[in-house]
């Protein structure tokens, strides 16, 4: 009995070891700043995996990795280069959350973010995996590129602010739901957002875009689903460029100041 209760207890200490949650914490202040990080929770746990990184004073670099059913990735950088590449992966079928929020300010700052699920079967089960980007840029070179979504299994959110100066976004979305805000202010401002059904009917397609003052220049595609698109653009060169096609489609633009060109098509 004594044997068999030992063994039991080793059993349950292992599961409970290799299925525990993971947080990383990586602090760096000057100079050249260099982080690696790479995260993998077994499956079907749902136990969170989670990296908080802090970089400030020139170099910054961090460059991370997450798999498991939850994973949560907060980043700041501050002062010189910062550049940022995060990779999320969801486990299962489906039913995991992938969640990352991003600062960068002065001066270079960039940003690449993928999440997605390592689903083989996008009709596998009726769970959906959640991605969330949350990102901030603030002070010159601000480049963001953003992967979500996989496939019908994907409800991507993301949000976007960019203020001085250059102002750059490339962002795709692919899944059931597709939901972007970008907000752009401060001489460059390019946007770029690309947005088809991940499959299937009935994919909620919805985009808010922004730009306030000077180039603003935003392209904005939905492909093959319910389309909503919302654009603003004050001052000065102006120019949008929205494509729909799908079983719905809505479009409001409004242009004040300066260049004010719209190319619209609906089909």
């Amino acid at each position: 009995m004594k044997k068999l209760f030992a063994v039991l207890f080793a059993v349950m200490f292992l599961a409970g070891f290799v299925f525990a949650q993971q947080t990383a914490t990586v602090i760096q202040n000057g100079n050249n700043n260099v982080a690696y990080s790479d995260q993998h929770q077994s499956s079907y746990t749902v136990q969170p995996v989670t990296l908080y990184g802090t970089q400030s004073g020139i170099g910054n670099t961090i460059l991370a990795t997450q798999t498991g059913d939850a994973n949560y990735s907060y980043i700041t950088q501050s002062g010189a280069s910062n550049s940022a590449a995060l990779d999320q992966y969801g486990e299962t079928d489906g039913g995991a959350i992938n969640h990352s929020e991003l600062t960068q300010s002065g001066n270079s700052n960039t940003a690449n973010v993928g999440q997605t699920s390592l689903t083989g079967d996008p009709y596998a089960n009726a769970n959906y995996t959640m991605n969330e980007a949350y990102a901030t840029q603030s002070g010159n070179g601000n480049t963001y590129n953003l992967g979500q979504g996989s496939g019908w299994k994907s409800d991507n959110y993301s949000n976007l602010l960019q203020s001085g100066n250059n102002n750059i976004a490339y962002l795709d979305q692919l899944g059931h739901i597709e939901y972007s805000t970008m907000t752009q202010s401060g001489i460059g401002n390019f946007a770029d957002l690309d947005q088809p059904a991940g499959g299937g009917t009935g994919s909620l397609l919805t985009s808010y875009s922004s730009q306030t003052g000077n180039s603003n220049s935003a392209f904005i595609s939905q492909v093959n689903g319910v389309n909503k698109s919302w654009s603003w653009q004050d001052g000065n060169s102006n120019y949008t460029d929205i494509y729909q096609w799908g079983y719905h489609s809505d479009s409001w633009s409004e242009q004040h100041g300066n260049g004010n060109s719209l190319n619209l098509v609906q089909e």
